[in-house]
């Protein structure tokens, strides 16, 4: 945007200095040219109320301005070809300017995106899709250690009891083994007894 204005504003300097000399040349052709008409009617004799002007004086004023106007033609001419020029000049700096503006606009949406897995994506869309698989990979982790720490304790809890349950297991075996070898012992006694009262009989 800024180079646009500064090109229109060179243009509009180049077009107002080559009208502002052009003006200049004409006022100071202008100039001779009413100097040289004042001359000659002042040279010039009275009869009764009209000028008497030579011949010669007409034709050199005459020849004076046709060469004045040539050469303001010729400047018109020259100016002309410089403004053309110059529009010509200015035509190729929007071009080069619109193609310079293109070449930004197309480096900045390279800048802005790549090539990921074969697809052009938007750095904006790729730093989202990444922090939101992040995020999810941190709930899941979250949802683990919770699961693990809950299985933990429930895998200790169940160590704990089992451990109790074998101790009253073996606690339960011993009494039963005792009891089982007391009934064994009073059982062979009352055998014993009962042995011993038929053997009486």
């Amino acid at each position: 945007m800024k180079t646009n204005a500064l090109l229109y504003l060179v243009f509009t300097v180049l077009v107002f200095s080559a009208g502002n000399a052009l003006a200049q040349t004409n006022t100071a052709i202008a100039d001779t040219i009413d100097s040289q008409f004042e001359h000659v009617i002042e040279s010039s004799g009275t009869y009764q109320e009209y000028k008497v002007i030579k011949i010669r004086r007409i034709n050199d004023l005459r020849e004076t301005t046709r060469n004045q106007i040539v050469m303001l033609e010729q400047q018109i001419d020259s100016l002309h070809k410089k403004i053309t020029t110059q529009q010509s000049q200015a035509d190729q700096l929007h071009q080069k300017l619109d193609q310079a503006n293109a070449d930004i606009t197309q480096l900045t949406k390279r800048k802005d995106e790549f090539s990921f897995l074969g697809t052009a994506i938007q750095k904006d869309t790729y730093s989202t899709m990444v922090w939101s698989i992040i995020l999810v990979l941190a709930i899941v982790l979250a949802v683990f250690i919770y699961k693990f720490k809950q299985s933990h304790n429930i895998t200790t809890e169940a160590r704990n009891n089992l451990s109790d349950k074998e101790q009253e297991l073996n606690n339960f075996r011993k009494k039963a083994l005792e009891e089982q070898q007391k009934l064994g012992r009073q059982l062979m006694d009352e055998r014993r007894k009962h042995n011993s009262t038929n053997g009486n009989n």
